[in-house]
């Protein structure tokens, strides 16, 4: 038996918000989707509410089973047998993250940054870092994003305030004039649909210490990836403007650019933070596949498959198909990403609280009986390492 680590809220608002924040640094998808102009940032603070809506039911669920991990919740809920199939479409959807970010990241290095570079070196330089913190566990990882995550931050706003004598209010006038309530509704869903970090939230919820809020924490992480989202995509709309931005690459490193006169090396700074941002979000999602195959195969400890998945990313990295600039801009089209997640998220989620209320009398029972079964477990374990500290003595 290990004893469970423990992280602090704060720590997983940021670890989970900065991941959230990594794919609008990279390439800004809420430009793209209707109306897909100079409302942009109203779709943004539209798409807050089906966030909400989307993450409802996984959010009062893990709320529920609170003090028990995501495995235990789908045991308890489905049944031993049915719960491995859902636990390894959780794993498989934390695969397809990882493996997803592992591409354009790999691809941005390439053309952005070390365009001479061979594309093995780029992936292993993104490779050794997050393997090391995977396996050390959610306790480094919450860590590594505590440093990491303000830094960031803080670099938006610096840039923001750079940026001011440069932004125009008329880039977005005329305001809702260009969309409709369809337009600005789709786009609020596809954007929303885009935000997987629930998962983040809900498996990390059991490393949290006891008297944390669930919801306190998940209101929290809302607040700080909308705060870090708008210093990006306001002074993108205000400098660059929607017609330009929503056909670049990456709108908020042409934003830097932009700015990067007046100021000697903001560009450089801009795309260090931007790496060690997405060496988080890598890290926590193969975390999270680790963590679900340990628990549905029970015989193996997580950290042993971080390596496996890490060899599976190498190799899905040089499928030539996955290789292309056409395979590029599907994974950043809405295609494809935001239906998988809205079916894992909210589907699974649905699926989840329906069972759970057909049966929860039977299954809150239960959760007392298992809460007290992790209470003795830590207490054993804690009083095995005093033990340990005194023999030491």
């Amino acid at each position: 038996m290990n004893k469970r680590v423990h992280i602090t809220s704060l720590q997983l608002v940021l670890a989970a918000a900065g991941s959230a924040l990594m794919f609008p640094y990279t390439f800004m998808p809420i430009l793209r989707v209707p109306p897909a102009n100079q409302d942009a940032w109203v779709v943004f603070l539209l798409s807050i509410v089906y966030v909400f809506v989307i993450n409802a039911p996984f959010i009062y669920l893990a709320n529920k089973f609170r003090g028990l991990d995501i495995c235990a919740m789908n045991e308890l809920i489905l049944g031993k047998v049915a719960s491995k199939f859902t636990l390894m479409i959780i794993a498989l959807f934390a695969i397809f993250c990882f493996i997803e970010c592992m591409i354009l990241t790999v691809m941005f290095v390439k053309m952005q940054l070390l365009a001479e570079t061979p594309e093995w070196a780029i992936v292993l330089l993104i490779l050794v870092p997050t393997v090391y913190a995977a396996k050390k566990g959610a306790g480094t990882i919450a860590r590594l994003a505590f440093f990491i995550i303000p830094t960031i931050i803080l670099l938006l706003i610096i840039f923001f305030i750079i940026g001011l004598k440069e932004m125009d209010i008329a880039q977005i006038q005329p305001i809702l004039t260009d969309s409709t309530p369809w337009e600005l509704n789709k786009g609020a869903f596809l954007t929303a649909s885009r935000f997987s970090e629930v998962l983040i939230v809900v498996v990390f919820s059991y490393f949290l210490i006891k008297k944390t809020s669930l919801y306190g924490v998940y209101l929290k992480t809302i607040g700080v990836f909308s705060l870090g989202y708008l210093l990006m995509l306001v002074p993108v709309l205000l400098t660059v403007g929607s017609e330009v931005a929503k056909i670049a690459n990456n709108p908020y490193t042409l934003f830097t650019r932009l700015i990067a006169g007046q100021f000697f090396r903001v560009q450089s700074i801009n795309i260090l933070g931007w790496f060690t941002g997405v060496i988080i979000k890598l890290t926590l999602y193969n975390f999270i596949a680790s963590y679900m195959f340990s628990r549905v195969i029970k015989k193996k400890p997580q950290k042993f498959f971080v390596l496996p998945l890490a060899f599976i990313a190498f190799a899905v990295s040089f499928v030539p198909l996955l290789r292309k600039m056409s395979f590029l801009n599907l994974i950043k089209s809405d295609l494809i990403f935001p239906w998988i997640v809205f079916g894992v998220i909210f589907g699974m989620g649905m699926i989840l609280l329906i069972f759970y209320l057909v049966r929860k009398k039977k299954i809150d029972k239960k959760i007392k009986e298992e809460l007290q079964y992790e209470d003795d477990r830590e207490n054993v374990l804690n009083e095995k390492q005093e033990q340990a500290l005194k023999d030491k003595g």
